[in-house]
Parts: structure tokens; sequence; C-alpha cells
């Protein structure tokens, strides 16, 4: 009997003895202890924390807008939070290749359809004027009635274009194809001397042909003059195509068919 007393009295020591005040009575290191790891322990409620939470957002369908005009094609439509770069929130571009060319533009004789409604040029082009896009370089073209050189330039710049400048055999090729569907005998280019003698400039200021008929082109860029042009006898100062495509200088204020580009 005395060693049961011995040992009960033993057992009640160490129970007490794990008991330090600290609460609970368990072992110590036990994992049922009193410590909590989530998150509202640190920045819940009536905690500190909390400054770390994403802000809330709501996902919306964008579309990519790669010529940056407010507009995205339906296609690309991606639903994301939040707002992917180069992405916009409306949709209805029908050329994205094209900042002009979007839903509400004003539309215009060139040959595209500028206000993405399916119709192309309508009401855009005045009476002997047409529109057309050449499929090799993208380039919107109109083509109108005689106008001297001047006022073609004019008529050209009121559409956002210069008159045409040629780049190659091709885009001459195409351009004779498209003046003689039209019943035009000549075409005006957009080449001049008339800032400095014998040397011919586009409008956009790019050189390409120095001299008279012996000349050279300018950086190996084109052109297609005639046998014995340009001739210039001092005031032959505008160019012109001819009906087999071929390039004559003549005076600038004779009336000749308009041809403009977008380039």
């Amino acid at each position: 009997m005395r060693w049961f007393a011995a040992a009960g009295a033993l057992l009640g020591a160490c129970v007490q003895g794990t008991d330090d005040g600290s609460g609970g009575g368990e072992p110590s290191g036990s994992a049922a202890g009193p410590v909590s790891t989530s998150s509202a322990g640190v920045g819940g409620a009536g905690g500190t924390g909390g400054g770390d939470e994403e802000p809330s957002c709501t996902p919306s369908t964008w579309y990519l807008d790669e010529d940056g005009d407010g507009f995205g094609v339906e296609s690309t439509a991606t639903v994301t939070c939040p707002q992917p770069p180069g992405h916009v929130a409306l949709a209805g571009d029908c050329d994205d290749t094209r900042a002009g060319v979007k839903p509400g533009a004003i539309e215009l004789c060139n040959g595209i359809d500028d206000d993405c409604d399916e119709v192309v040029d309508e009401g855009a082009c005045s009476a002997g004027c047409t529109g057309t896009v050449n499929p090799a370089n993208g380039h919107s073209y109109t083509f109108c009635s005689s106008a001297n050189w001047a006022n073609a330039s004019a008529r050209c710049a009121d559409l956002g274009m210069r008159l045409v400048r040629v780049d190659d055999v091709d885009e001459n090729t195409w351009l004779r194809t498209q003046m003689l569907s039209r019943g035009f005998g000549q075409i005006w280019l957009g080449a001049s001397d008339a800032v400095t003698e014998q040397t011919w400039l586009w409008q956009d200021g790019d050189p390409f042909w120095q001299g008279g008929p012996n000349g050279m082109p300018v950086g190996n860029r084109y052109s297609a003059w005639t046998n014995g042009e340009p001739n210039d006898d001092g005031t032959e100062d505008c160019a012109a195509m001819r009906s087999d495509g071929r390039w004559h200088d003549t005076e600038c204020g004779g009336g000749r068919p308009i041809a403009c580009e977008l380039y």
C-alpha cells in the first residue's frame, strides 16, 4: 500500500510541474497549443496588417488595338483583369493596320471603307473622281479629271494625299493600267524640278533624278523617262505619265488627269 501511495504522489507532482502558468496544462512543444497561424491572427479583424491584399478587379473584355486608334478587332477579344497593354474596350475596327480606319471615321474617296460600315467611299467621291487600293503595296489612290499641276496638287492635299510617287516598275505598270481603265491618256506625277533646275524631286522632298536626258538616278531610285526626256527647255518643270507608261516633262500649267496617292 505504501508503494501505491508513493507512486500516486509522484505522478501528481509531475502533472503539476508541467503547468507553469501559461494556461492549458499541455506539455511544452505540443502541436495542440493555442498559437494560431491563420492570416486573421496577423492582418485580420483586430490585427495591424492587411495591406498586402490585392484590390478587387472585375474581369472585362478587351480587344487588341495594333494601330492605336482606340478600336480593336473583335476576333482578338480576351477576358481578363486588369487591362492588358495594347488592348482597348471598344471593338469594330475593320482594318487594324490603318489608324484612320475605324467606326465613325470620315469616309474618303480612297477605295477604303474608312468608317467600317461595309460600304466603300459612299458619298465621298466628287464628280469625276474614283478611289482604289493597290494590292501590291497597300496604298490608296484617287483618280480625278483634269487640272493643272498646282490645282491637282491642292486637290490631292485636300484628301490628305500627294500626287503619285512611283517607286518601282510594278507600281508604274499598275498605275498605267488604272489610268487606261478610266479612259485617261496621261496623268500627272508628283515630280518636279521647279525648285532647282534638273534636280527632280517627289512631292515629299525626295530627289530621284539629277540632270537631263543623260542624267542619273539619285540613290538608285526608280524612273521611267522616255527617250530624250527630261528635255527641260526652262519652262517644263513638271512630270507626267503617257499612255505607254513612260514619263516626260512638261509645262505645269496644262490640264491633265490627277492621280493622288496616300504614302
